[in-house]
């Protein structure tokens, strides 16, 4: 799974991707999910086969585990609507803080992941 393939699949035009991505301090692409890091803001697009969920989590987790001993707080903005994002947010312990018409706001803080 890359991110172009992942921002394709959701109507992202490949030039607008391509440029956000080229700003990114991070991008992690594997199999079951794509991760990256822009400052503080991360986005993690995931794609769970079977009952590969708990594997894909703990892969995650060590992916923010890396980014926080870089950022005290981590962003993470969610589409309003799409529960199934907010979902594996909260799972990593994220927690919402705001929302926007555009945009769903989660956060976490390193004493918080590493509690």
């Amino acid at each position: 799974m890359t991110a172009l393939e992942v921002a394709e699949s959701m109507g992202i035009d490949k030039e607008v991707a391509s440029a956000y991505m080229s700003g990114c301090s991070d991008l992690v692409e594997c199999t079951q999910f794509v991760a990256m890091r822009k400052g503080s803001t991360v986005h993690i697009a995931v794609k769970v086969k079977g009952l590969g969920g708990r594997k894909l989590l703990r892969d995650c987790r060590a992916v923010l585990a890396q980014w926080f001993d870089k950022e005290p707080v981590l962003h993470a903005p969610v589409k309003p609507g799409n529960s199934k994002a907010v979902r594996l947010a909260e799972a990593l312990g994220f927690h919402q803080y705001g929302a926007t018409t555009d945009m769903v706001w989660l956060m976490q803080t390193k004493e918080h992941f590493n509690g």
